[in-house]
This record gives structure tokens, C-alpha cells and sequence, in this order.
């Protein structure tokens, strides 16, 4: 499946945010992976906002 940079970028805010609305009681383990999901997305966000700010539209 190809997409747009955009289009990836919207993905991976979903997935942030639903990372982040996790509202059961997790194992410390599953806690730990959701919180280390959280910051991974938000550095995929930072590196996809940079490439849309530097016009780079390619196709992932």
C-alpha cells in the first residue's frame, strides 16, 4: 500500500493517541510498552512533520 507523507502522518497520530487513551490497568510490562509506544510515535511525528516542513512529499 503507498501513501502520502500526510497520510502516514495521520496514522501515526491515531496510534499516538490511542496509545495514550489506554484507560485499563495494565501489567507493569504492558504499562512500560505503552509508554515506550507513546514516545516512539511522537518521535515518528516530529521526523514526518520535519519532512513535510522541508516539502519532501515522497511515498512511503
Amino acid at each position: 500500500m503507498n501513501c502520502t507523507i500526510e497520510q502516514f502522518e495521520d496514522v501515526v497520530a491515531k496510534f499516538k493517541y490511542f496509545a495514550e487513551s489506554v484507560n485499563i490497568e495494565l501489567s507493569s510490562e504492558a504499562e512500560g510498552l505503552r509508554q515506550e509506544l507513546v514516545v516512539i510515535c511522537a518521535e515518528l511525528l516530529m521526523t514526518v512533520r520535519e519532512e513535510i516542513q522541508a516539502s519532501n512529499d515522497s511515498v512511503v
